[in-house]
Order: structure tokens, then sequence, then C-alpha cells
């Protein structure tokens, strides 16, 4: 009978969990990691409001002459002195509020209280200036720069905790999803291994399973596998959690702006879909290509003598340089796609900045908006923004892995004809050692069209020796 040959399992779906399930002793760790990376994700948005309340106390003291005549105050020893400075506020009950309160507020007209005391405060308020908000007035600019810098101090502060929380958070990411990674990478390569030993001898007689193509796939598949479903997971989870709460955030402080830089989203996405559809859909054959030119180095190395022999150095080169080159047409394609999407993407960055600063602008004089409004969801959509680009540069590394894990999962599950894991057959109770082969046919695998054996009847006695 002719060869047979293995039932090559179908490319299924839930190859994705399968790969998973391979890492469930490490579970652990993916909850360790999944919690660092949440933090991780969650530090950006918590660095964002930090950015945005240190520039805005950095405007508390601007410079500048103070309008003491918008104030109607009456003439005192200092209130037109060369070193007074205000710090102004959005709102009429801020003033009071903000860093120190003062007791001494200033109508326009006279003093809430204590009117005596308030003509020598270091510092009051003034509740109608400018138009629906107030300003405190000091004495000495130093005042004003002590209750500056004593704030920045305290946001420094929060800076060095997101410094002491970023360290841990990271840690924990990358040491986990690292450990599953290259746990995963190595049951990989156990199991594919183990279904090479599997396969028959027909197996190895076709072109694609030879000794450079399948070392070539023991070394590459399981590692294109491991940085989509390793450490490629922590990042998605980091990603996450930055566009979720800086997306809450947003809508918070407003959410017409985040609206209206949101709407620049869609453009994006579609820039970054495209990108990675290009990416994986040349994954596959950009495999087949390496595998292919593996196999031909490997090949020609180990039979390094007969290849001088024949001084065939030059044909062997030019097989290799053709086998590298088979795929470049596609590789173009890949680069095209991925420069056109990387580029539309920027576009789409720039173009939200444009929409960010506009917008906030306009909402600010319409609206109502204040200036840590407008930063605190520009830095906030930004942030988010970032994190679904980062989420789109995952792209190369998942698009690889799709076709790895068909490889690697469609050989595990090749079944071979001649199956020496099945219990399946005849168990004869006594061998005699009578050996008898009738009407045998024989093909090659790779030589279809050759005839090895037809017809041939053979029969070997107990202890004969016979020679084909």
């Amino acid at each position: 009978a002719a060869a047979a040959e293995g039932k090559k399992a179908p490319a299924g779906k839930g190859y994705v969990g399968r790969a998973m399930a391979l890492n469930k002793p490490e579970w652990p760790w993916a909850v360790a990691g999944v919690l660092g990376a949440s933090l991780n994700g969650a530090l950006f948005p918590v660095l964002a409001t930090l950015l945005v309340e240190m520039l805005a106390a950095y405007f508390q003291c601007p410079r500048g002459a103070v309008p003491v005549d918008q104030f109607k105050f009456p003439n005192t020893s200092w209130i037109a002195g060369p070193d007074i400075v205000a710090s102004y506020y959005d709102s009429p009950d801020k003033c009071g509020a903000e860093t120190d309160g003062v007791s001494c507020v200033w109508t326009g007209t006279g003093w809430d209280a204590n009117a005596a005391a308030c003509y020598t405060t270091a510092a009051f308020c003034v509740r109608f200036y400018p138009p629906g908000g107030s300003a405190k007035v000091y004495k000495e600019r130093s005042t004003c720069y002590g209750l500056m810098e004593h704030s920045i101090s305290n946001y420094c502060l929060g800076f060095f905790g997101l410094f002491v929380a970023s360290f841990f958070a990271n840690f924990g990411q990358l040491y986990s999803f690292g450990r599953m990674g290259e746990f995963l990478t190595r049951r990989l390569r156990e199991c594919t291994f183990a279904a090479i030993l599997r396969q028959d001898i027909g197996f190895f007689d076709m072109e694609e399973n030879s000794v450079g193509a399948l070392t070539t796939k023991l070394a590459k598949d399981a590692s294109h596998v491991e940085g989509a479903v390793g450490t490629t997971l922590g990042l998605m989870v980091q990603n996450m959690t930055l566009m979720i709460i800086s997306l809450i955030i947003a809508f918070i402080r407003g959410w017409i702006l985040t609206l209206l830089c949101l709407a620049t989203f869609p453009l994006m996405v579609m820039a970054q879909y495209f990108q990675m559809q290009f990416i994986a859909g040349a994954g596959g054959d950009s495999n087949k290509a390496y595998e292919r030119a593996g196999s031909i180095a490997s090949e020609s190395i180990a039979a390094i003598r007969t290849v001088a022999s024949f001084a065939a150095e030059d044909k062997v080169e030019g097989l290799y340089l053709k086998a590298l080159t088979s795929d470049n047409a596609g590789v173009k394609r890949t680069a095209v796609g991925a420069g056109l999407g990387q580029g539309f993407s920027l576009f789409t960055m720039f173009f939200l900045y444009f929409c960010g600063f506009a917008g906030g602008a306009y909402l600010m004089d319409h609206n109502g908006y204040t200036f840590k409004d407008v930063m605190q969801v520009f830095f906030s959509v930004t942030f988010m923004g970032m994190g679904a680009g980062q989420a789109a540069a995952l792209a190369p590394d998942i698009g690889k892995a799709k076709p790895a894990m068909l490889s690697i999962f469609s050989l595990i599950d090749m079944v071979p004809a001649i199956d020496v894991e099945s219990d399946a057959g005849e168990r004869p109770a006594s061998v005699q050692g009578h050996l008898a082969l009738e009407e045998v046919k024989f093909r090659y695998p790779a030589r279809k069209d050759a005839k090895i054996f037809d017809g041939l009847n053979l029969a070997i006695q107990a202890g004969q020796t016979v020679a084909l």
C-alpha cells in the first residue's frame, strides 16, 4: 500500500486559550502581574492630575502690575506699593479657600469684618475682580512665593510617591509576565519536539518538514507565541486601565471638550486597524520563507563536504538568497501598510492637539471652563491616546503570534498514520518471528510519481537474514 500520510489538524479556533492554558501553573504570577499592570496604568492619570496642579501653582504669583484702580480701594500705605502681587481665581469663593485662607475680604465698598485690622493685613481677598472670579492681594511678593513654594513642595512629594509606586508596579508586571512567558516558551518547545518525534518517517520526507524548517519552528514560533501571550498581555492590561481611568477623569472635568477630542479617535483606530491587518497578513508568508532558508542553511552546513567536493558553494548561496527573498513583495506591502498606518496615526494625534487647544479656548470663553479643566481633559485624553498608541504598537507581536500558534498547534495535533503512542491494534499472544509481505505498493510522500514497490511479495522465516 502507498505510504499513508498523517492527518493534519484543522486550523481551528481556541489556540490562544490553549496557549494560555499551558501557563496554568503560573496563574498566581498572572494575578500579581495583572495587579502590577493595573497599578502601572493608573499612575499616568495621577501624573496628569499632578502636572495640571503643578502648572496652576506656578501661575499662583504672576508678575505684572496689579490693577488696584479696579478694586475701588481707599488710599493706604501699601496698596499701591511696587511689591504687591495678586493671585487670581475663577470663582468668588476660591480666594479664601486656596492655600492659606484670609479673613479680610474687600467688597468694593468696605470690609466684611474687622475693618481696623484689615487695613494693615498682609493679604486680603477681592471678590468682584476679575468679573466672575476673585483675587488675593499680597503686601509682599515673598508671602505669595512662599505659599507657592509650599504647594509645589507638596506636589513634588506626590511625584516621589509616583516614583516608588512605579518601581514596584513595573517590577511586579515585568517579572510576573516575564516568568510566565519563559515557562510558556519552554512548554511549547517541549510539546513541539515531542510532536516531531511522534511523526512517522514519511513526515520527514516532505520538503516543508526538513531539518532546518523544523529547527526554525522550534526556535522562532514558540518565542513569537510568548511575545503575544506573555509580556504583551501585561501591556494590554496596563493600557486598558490607563484608557478607562483617563476617560472617566476627562468626562468628569469637561465632557464637551472630551467628546470633541474623542471625535478624532475613530480615525486613529482605523489607521491602527489597517496597520495591524497588513502586519498580521504577511506574518505567515514571511515565516515560511525563513523556514525554507533555514532548511537550506542547515542541510548545506551538515553536508559541507559534499557541497565543497562539487564546488557548489555559489549554487547553495544562490538557493539560500532566493529563499530569503521569496517573500520580498509581501515584506514591501507590510512596510508600506505599516508606514501609512503609523503616519496617519501621528496625523490624528496632532489633529487631537488642535481640537483640544482650540476647543478649550472657545469653551473657556463661552462655557465657563477653567484653565485646570482644559489642561486636565487635554492631559487625560493625551495619555489615553498614548495608551491606545502603545496597544497599537503591539500589533507586530500579535501579528507574528497568530501564524506561529497555528503552526505549533497544527503540528502538535497532527496524528501520524503510524502512531507510536497509540494503543490501538492487534496484540498477538505470542510472536514466532515469521514475517510475510504481500502485494506491497509504496511511494515516498514527496515523490508520488515514482513507484518504489509495486506488488512486492516477501516471506522471511524466523532466524533468516534478508537484505533489500
